[in-house]
């Protein structure tokens, strides 16, 4: 019996990916239901009012993100430049005092 093919009782990271499949196979997946959907069920009347504060906070996210995005890329690009990087060693340094990166 080969160690690929045991599945250990105690997931150490280089078995976990050979193990996966397996417990995905074995075992089915769970029941479940969505909060918003039973309560709806039991007569909450607020499921759509929701639904839009959902959709508007997906919206809010996305563009966060992608703000979030750019700064990176515009970080990583000022890292680059080694003209720059001379210019703002002094503030850096300082920077770095504080405690920050």
């Amino acid at each position: 019996m080969s160690t690929e093919r045991k599945c250990p009782t105690i997931f150490p990271s280089p078995y976990f990916p050979a193990c996966f499949n397996y417990l995905i196979n074995r075992f089915p997946p769970s029941q479940f239901c969505s909060l918003g959907r039973l309560s709806h069920d039991v007569g909450w009347k607020y499921q759509d009012v929701v639904a839009t504060l959902e959709a508007k906070r997906k919206v809010k996210a996305e563009a966060y993100y992608k703000k979030v995005k750019a700064v990176k890329k515009v970080e990583q690009d000022v890292r680059k430049d080694s003209k720059l990087m001379k210019r703002i060693a002094p503030y850096q340094k300082v920077i770095e005092a504080y405690g920050h990166n």
